[in-house]
């Protein structure tokens, strides 16, 4: 059960942060707690049915959005995707948002590092 808690946590945060949202503006348009909000995201609660669909209406994204990382059909099909997932999971949040920013970091000079590349 932690598993599934986990799993659907960090998935929420991350539809969160993708819609631009702090977790006190998503509580304010799911008409939740912010606190309860952080508990979703950190796996200490699993929100009942009717609140998933509260948030998943705040963040304009289907039900079925929000609990794909629960469906064993839709896992990842790519062991280094599963690697990565797998290494993240022991990050604390920083940790993982430096991850990420580094990701975008470079997905935004990817062009920079593919014409040095060639031209080596």
């Amino acid at each position: 059960m932690d598993d599934v808690r986990i799993t659907l946590g960090r998935h929420i945060r991350s539809l969160r942060r993708k819609a631009g949202y702090t977790q006190d503006e998503l509580a304010e348009a799911a008409e939740l707690d912010p606190t309860y909000i952080g508990k979703i995201e950190q796996g200490k609660r699993l929100p009942a049915i009717d609140v998933l669909l509260r948030i998943a209406v705040a963040l304009d994204v289907p039900l079925t959005a929000l609990l794909a990382p629960l469906n064993p059909a839709g896992a990842s099909k790519t062991p280094l995707l599963d690697e990565v997932s797998w290494l993240l999971e022991g990050c604390n949040e920083v940790q993982v948002r430096f991850v990420a920013d580094f990701i975008q970091l470079l997905r935004r000079y990817e062009r920079l590092f593919v014409a040095a590349e060639t031209k080596q």
